[in-house]
């Protein structure tokens, strides 16, 4: 029997706003709809970042607020091979990117992931989960430790920044360019966790054990910023994020045991690292590859820290006045994280705004 057109049934856009409805109550009901016949497969793929942002869950104890709620907060997606695992507070749900097998995240900003394939460690890609755009950027000849970049890779200003291992260079390619350009070598290497750097006001910031190498896009040089006075052998991560709100440079060091999480703030004009008590309205989402501070999206966010650490497809998240550690809708509670899934080869992502009917080609 020949398979019918979708448009002979209902029209496309009713759809995707069935598509979106059965998002709305069962996250998984997307991959049944795919399943239905090839058109439709078509249509919601083509259409899901749409079907995403405007599948409006039930949550009644905060309705008023769900609109702009859904809108502000970031995803959390992991890439299990060519499976992306979709995290929003307690749903779930999976989508399938062949394009994305044998690829790792290595940074996440303006809705796009900076990814890497196999084990070279040498060709990189541009990928956007809600639009499925794609775009390679040049090869480089060095392997580089931790990537990221500075503006949406759809803009012409957008530059990639690889730093090689004990961030002693760092490399440097603009969209446009097909050679990338390797600048500084510091004379001696300095231990880092492998987490992602930052672009902060034309600068690059790496962050090692104890200390953090910036490099400057305008002269093309390195430094090394004043050590920071906060460090101990409990320390067993750190994260750089920077509050352009505030215009702040914020470090994060998460301890192994009962101590309180620090955060510190670069002091520009002094020179010097200086803890912060409070984040106020704001909240910290923090991964391996995309961490950033916003306003918080809900009351019960603000002064909060959300890690890629889940209990019953619940992520957790860190009380900053409090020291506690808790699950989203509150059934776990420790003041040391325990009993957690972590999970692999994942980053913090806010929707972009566009839908994909909308969406470009691009090429770098």
């Amino acid at each position: 029997m020949a398979e019918c057109s979708l448009s002979e049934l209902l029209p496309e856009e009713l759809w995707i706003i069935v598509a979106a409805y059965a998002f709305r109550d069962d996250p998984s009901a997307i991959a049944n709809l795919r399943s239905v016949c090839k058109s439709l497969k078509i249509l919601i793929n083509n259409n899901q970042n749409y079907i995403v942002k405007h599948s409006i869950p039930r949550f009644s104890f905060i309705e008023h607020q769900i609109p702009n709620y859904y809108t502000q907060h970031p995803f959390l997606i992991s890439l299990r091979g060519q499976l992306c695992d979709f995290v929003f507070r307690n749903y779930t749900f999976q989508m399938q990117f062949p394009e994305l097998a044998s690829s790792y995240i290595r940074f996440s900003k303006f809705g796009w992931f900076l990814l890497s394939r196999g084990d070279v460690n040498k060709t990189h890609f541009f990928f956007n989960p809600f639009t499925r755009q794609k775009f390679e950027i040049p090869n480089s000849n060095k392997r580089f430790m931790s990537m990221c970049f500075s503006s949406s890779p759809s803009s012409s200003d957008c530059h990639v920044f690889g730093w090689t291992a004990g961030l002693k260079s760092c490399g440097v390619i603009k969209r446009g360019e097909q050679e990338w350009n390797f600048y500084g070598e510091l004379g001696s290497s300095l231990e880092t966790n492998q987490h992602h750097p930052i672009f902060y006001k034309d600068r690059c910031y790496c962050m090692g054990d104890r200390y953090t190498v910036v490099f400057n896009l305008k002269n093309k040089s390195l430094e090394v910023l004043p050590k920071i006075p906060f460090w101990h052998c409990s320390v067993t991560d750190y994260y750089l994020v920077a509050d352009e709100e505030e215009d702040n440079l914020l470090a994060i060091f998460v301890p192994s045991d009962k101590d309180k999480i620090e955060i510190m703030r670069y002091d520009h004009s002094d020179q010097i690292w200086r803890e912060i008590e409070t984040l106020k309205n704001k909240t910290l989402f923090l991964s391996r590859t995309a961490s950033f501070i916003k306003q918080a999206p809900v009351e019960c966010m603000k002064n909060r820290i959300c890690f890629p650490k889940l209990r019953d497809n619940d992520y957790i998240v860190y009380s900053y006045g409090n020291g506690n550690y808790c699950s989203f809708l509150g059934d776990y509670r420790n003041k040391i994280p325990v009993d957690l899934k972590a999970l692999p080869n994942c980053a913090w992502i806010e929707t972009v705004t566009a839908p994909t009917s909308c969406r470009e080609e691009f090429q770098w």
